[in-house]
Formats: structure tokens, sequence, C-alpha cells
């Protein structure tokens, strides 16, 4: 899988769409490295984020704004998670 320009020089992808029956570009930015954040509905969350194991989620548009201005906890999580959001991208991709 080729990953685009966006996403292997992104550190944060945002995927607003509810309820998602799966939502593929949220495995791509993940296999690209980036820390996802998914709205809590659907496949990107039950499937993809295995609720919040793998990747930050939001109920609302407040809660996304909050999520969005905590650089500093996403970027900790980038250095704790990594290896486990490349293996469930893996997993996900077999």
């Amino acid at each position: 899988m080729k990953a685009s320009s966006s996403t292997t020089t992104s550190k944060v992808y945002v995927h607003p769409i509810i309820y998602e029956h799966f939502g593929i570009s949220v495995v791509e930015a993940m296999a690209s490295g980036c820390v996802s954040i998914v709205h809590r509905s659907g496949g990107s969350y039950t499937d993809i984020a295995d609720h919040d194991k793998y990747v930050f989620s939001f109920e609302d548009v407040e809660d996304l704004a909050e999520k969005s201005t905590c650089y500093s906890t996403i970027m900790s999580y980038v250095g704790n998670t990594a290896e486990g959001s490349w293996s469930r991208q893996r997993n996900l991709t077999d």
C-alpha cells in the first residue's frame, strides 16, 4: 500500500464521518504512522479503534475540539502506541 504524501507528513488524522461502516482511510493513516481521531460510532470506532485501544475517539464537536487541542497528549500517545497501531493495521489488511 502506498501512502499519500499528506499522510506521510502528518502526525494526526481526524476522521469525522458518523456511522461509517469501516473507514479504510483510518487504516491508511495508521499505516502512515498518524494518530487517528474517529467519531465514537460505526466501524471506524468498533472495528478499527477497538473502542479507543488504538485511536482517540470523540462524541461531538466540543469533544473533538478538546482532543484536537491536546497536542502534547496526542504526541505522547504517538510514542506509546505507534507499534500497536502498526500491528493493528497489519491485522486488518492481512
